[in-house]
């Protein structure tokens, strides 16, 4: 009889728990052995990926705190060597890499779940540290957060969204993030002054990250944005959009 398709092999089942025992270790050192043994079986075994109860079971021995401490070291080490920058941005690389893979794997109930949302406010702090392919990663993995209710919360609570602007004019992704989170926020919030308040300031500095291009991505975005907002989350003195703000690729 062929094996069903969402069934974990023996070997499967040995690698997970060599992986979780690895996870739940005391050092560090045994817990990015893991988690990189771990993204390796999860590129690898179909089976695994599509078993839900054992997706969910890794991702409950995964440290939250570990996480956010690999993500961190990226933008903490900038001053260091050569070696230890290249150690830190692999860090970065497989913490941002396993994050995406399981938010894309895990139920809806377990990406509103705190251990999920709450890794927020660190991946939008490593995006002026990541590389390209890591910063598509992170945008990613944002969008699927902040598209839940808990998500658009807990990124509206972020004092310094300057990472997220500053990519902007060459990752349009991170305007549909601005866009998820604020209507998220909208649709929750009971109050719209300080949302306006926020929505205001970020664009203000979205205004000056655009200027030196045509800004056409940026009034799409803000025309698409203004059309779902509600009267009272739109601030009477918005920051100006103006024409002559921009130089013209003509």
């Amino acid at each position: 009889m062929d094996q069903p398709t969402d069934a974990q092999s023996p070997q499967d089942e040995f690698n997970v728990q060599k992986i979780q025992a690895l996870l739940t270790a005391k050092d560090d050192t045994s817990r990015f052995v893991g988690l990189a043994l771990l993204k390796t079986l999860l590129d690898n075994s179909e089976e695994l990926r599509k078993n839900e109860d054992t997706i969910r079971g890794v991702w409950e021995t995964i440290s939250p705190k570990f996480l956010d401490r690999l993500i961190k070291t990226a933008s903490q080490n900038q001053d260091q060597d050569q070696q230890q920058n290249t150690k830190s941005k692999d860090m970065l690389d497989l913490a941002v890499s396993v994050l995406h893979t399981f938010v894309t794997l895990l139920p809806e109930d377990a990406i509103k779940h705190k251990r999920a949302v709450g890794r927020i406010p660190q991946l939008v702090a490593c995006l002026l540290h990541s590389s390209e392919e890591t910063t598509r990663l992170v945008l990613e993995t944002l969008l699927s957060l902040v598209s839940q209710p808990e998500g658009a919360r807990e990124f509206n609570r972020i004092e310094d969204l300057t990472p997220l602007t500053e990519i902007a004019p060459s990752h349009q992704l991170a305007l549909k993030v601005l866009q998820y989170a604020w209507l998220g926020e909208m649709a929750t919030s009971s109050d719209k002054g300080a949302l306006a308040v926020k929505i205001d300031k970020t664009v203000g500095n979205l205004v000056t990250s655009f200027k030196g291009t045509d800004a056409v991505t940026l009034l799409d975005f803000l025309a698409e944005l203004l059309r779902g907002l509600d009267p009272e989350v739109l601030s009477p003195n918005p920051p100006l959009v103006d024409k002559t703000t921009y130089q013209t690729s003509c």
